[in-house]
């Protein structure tokens, strides 16, 4: 196994570096949660996490909340952008500028639901066509805007429909 510095978190690390090799075969949806109340090591844990991923070639993404650090709507997601096919990234960052820009009164009049539905569209129409491993690991997510919550929970929503190996 990998030597770790991570002390007293053997079965965590044991189910992380599962849930690593099941990641890049489409066995599982690739999703995993890690929570806990502040101070247990959740950063420290992921880094590891991380070094393990790389480790394998996996492309692996840690992006953590800060207080007061302000980041633009989406942002978040920044990082997936260089893994959405080539055909479909001009869409992908047209989206992601739009979030970006400051409220605007809808010329439509869109309801926030059905704006929300669009978002969760975009998200998964990128997802789909994503043809290698990556993960996209999110530490402290209270920290960051509501817009990136929202879509990095339509990623998982989105991706826990999927049905097993698929990509």
């Amino acid at each position: 196994g990998a030597i770790s510095r991570t002390v007293g978190r053997e079965a965590e690390l044991a189910a992380a570096s599962r849930f690593l090799a099941e990641v890049p075969a489409g066995k599982a949806p690739a999703i995993l949660f890690v929570t806990g109340p502040p101070g247990i090591g959740q950063t420290h844990f992921l880094r590891e996490v991380k070094v393990r991923a790389q480790l394998e070639g996996m492309k692996f993404y840690l992006e953590t909340g800060y207080p007061g650090r302000l980041v633009p709507p989406g942002s978040l997601l920044e990082p997936f952008t260089a893994h959405v096919a080539e055909a479909s990234r001009p869409r992908w960052q047209a989206f992601v500028s739009r979030l970006r820009k400051p409220g605007m009164p809808h010329r439509d009049q869109t309801s926030e639901e059905e704006r929300r539905l669009r978002w969760a569209a975009e998200v998964a129409m990128a997802a789909d066509t994503v043809r290698e491993p990556v993960v996209l690991a999110v530490d402290a997510l209270e920290r960051f805007d509501e817009v990136s919550v929202a879509l990095v929970c339509d990623l998982a929503r989105h991706l826990g429909a999927r049905k097993t190996g698929e990509r």
